[in-house]
């Protein structure tokens, strides 16, 4: 939990330092649609894997 809001801190202000002016609005954009992206994604493989699998799948990344 204090990792993540520690990267959800530094990361956008590390993306709006290095970033050119011109670009720096949909470099800024990048991270929190990829955040919901990855959310969405989330719920929709909740919504067609069966439980037991997805806890199967988690445990063979852990592992492996």
């Amino acid at each position: 939990g204090f990792g993540v809001g520690i990267i959800s801190y530094t990361v956008p202000v590390y993306i709006a330092e290095i970033s050119p002016r011109n670009k720096r609005g949909a470099l800024g954009c990048v991270n929190p649609l990829s955040v919901t992206l990855g959310m969405v994604l989330a719920y929709v493989l909740g919504m067609l894997v069966p439980w037991r699998m997805l806890a199967l799948i988690g445990k063979d990344e852990q592992d492996g």
